[in-house]
């Protein structure tokens, strides 16, 4: 805070406790008011703005930019049939369109997310707390099999869960899978305590 702004604060609370807060006290009759305005409004004239130079928002930065989406040594599988301790590709386009194929990699190669627990719905109807349900199930699958808890770890979890038509056409399972920061993980995460 300036000088000026802390002068003219502490005016505005001394003007307040001096009226009791029962109404303005006319400048003229408080002994003093009179300089102490006269004086914050000459240093306020005094003041010349800071030159703003504008800022310009950086270009947005796509975090899966550069990120493995092939490998020759990928095997191609349905999303759906992913199973624990499978590595893979970001399952991304280039448009960020989900591709529904999973290119599964050996866990020593660069890969995107590793599998660490999946389960299937029982339920007859499309559960209204399925995403809750899932997410619980991450975070409580992922000590099991990472060797520490998810909120000590360095790692994140995604899942995938089955959408209102999928459940129709009797798609019912879910998987979750850690992945780093940057998205992109080189080894296994198992018992890794990472």
């Amino acid at each position: 805070m300036t000088r000026l702004a802390r002068r003219a604060t502490a005016g505005f609370v001394c003007f307040a406790a001096l009226s009791g807060c029962s109404g303005p006290v006319p400048v003229h009759d408080t002994p003093g008011w009179g300089d102490l305005i006269a004086s914050v409004q000459s240093e306020l004239a005094a003041i010349e703005p800071d030159p703003i130079e504008p800022t310009i928002p950086p270009d947005p930065v796509d975090p899966h930019e550069g990120l493995t989406r092939f490998s020759p040594n990928a095997i191609a599988i349905d999303f759906a049939d992913l199973a624990v301790g499978q590595c893979f590709l970001y399952p991304y386009d280039e448009n960020e369109e989900f591709t529904g194929i999973a290119q599964v990699v050996p866990c020593e190669e660069p890969h995107y997310g590793e599998v660490y627990v999946t389960g299937e719905f029982t339920r007859i109807d499309y559960p209204d707390d399925l995403v809750d349900v899932i997410a619980a199930s991450c975070e409580e699958g992922f000590e099991p099999y990472v060797g520490i808890d998810y909120w000590s770890s360095v790692l994140y979890y995604h899942f995938e869960y089955p959408t209102e038509s999928g459940w129709d056409d009797g798609y019912k399972g879910w998987r979750c899978y850690a992945v780093e920061a940057d998205y992109e993980n080189v080894g296994s995460v198992q018992g890794s305590r990472r």
